[in-house]
């Protein structure tokens, strides 16, 4: 971390590295005064969960429980502490930062060498994996899933309607049109599918098809 002033009257204030070279939050100093009571094994139980967590397997609240009871952590404290330890490790790993310079970090915070070295293992060995998962979660666009497609005729010209011809002097057909059922998972914002439905003409489907072509062929020649 870095010191910085600022102003007539300087008040020096901490930048740490595993907050994006600014301040450390009020909240996670307060955190920090809590999370120094637990025993460092219990704390590297609490670490490890909280990678779980952060990786997508849902957190067993009465067991974090059971580990603390002896702390009588309310419910609240609890999921504050899980926050306080998420917060640090998926932005250490956001930003990459070593775990040498992590556990110094901590340290300088409050929180006891023996918590912070255990804290740090978890990082290191797990640091790997925070980093995929953070990648994979970070600005992706919309997964495909599927397509269907049709090719409709419209009769008399008409684009709202479809008709079908019942006389011997049916009107001329227009040109055909495809419509395609498009259904994007996204995977952050929602949770189940959405059906994109749109229809295009001869001549818009042709475009369409050479801008996905072209889009592909940099795509492919990306990699």
């Amino acid at each position: 971390s870095t010191q910085s002033t600022w102003g007539p009257n300087p008040h020096p204030t901490m930048k740490f590295r595993f907050c994006g070279d600014l301040d450390c939050p009020d909240w996670l100093l307060a955190e920090i005064s809590v999370i120094s009571k637990m025993a460092a094994l219990r704390f590297r139980f609490v670490c490890l969960e909280v990678v779980n967590e952060i990786c997508g397997t849902p957190t067993d609240y009465a067991r974090i429980g059971k580990s603390v009871a002896d702390l009588d952590f309310e419910v609240g404290d609890i999921k504050a502490t899980l926050a306080a330890v998420a917060y640090i490790l998926s932005h250490a790993a956001q930003y990459n930062v070593d775990a040498l310079v992590l556990g110094k970090e901590i340290q300088q915070l409050g929180l006891p060498k023996e918590n912070s070295d255990q804290l740090c293992r978890v990082y290191s060995e797990s640091l790997v994996r925070l980093r995929q998962h953070l990648s994979e979660q970070s600005l992706t666009l919309s997964r495909f899933a599927s397509a269907t497609w049709r090719v409709d005729c419209v009769l008399g010209g008409s684009s709202a309607n479809l008709a079908t011809a019942t006389s011997n002097s049916a009107p001329p057909a227009a040109a055909p049109a495809s419509q395609f059922d498009l259904v994007a998972v996204l995977r952050v914002c929602l949770r189940d599918d959405t059906a994109h439905v749109f229809e295009v003409d001869a001549t818009k489907l042709r475009v369409l098809l050479f801008e996905l072509r072209t889009a592909r062929s940099m795509m492919v020649a990306a990699v």
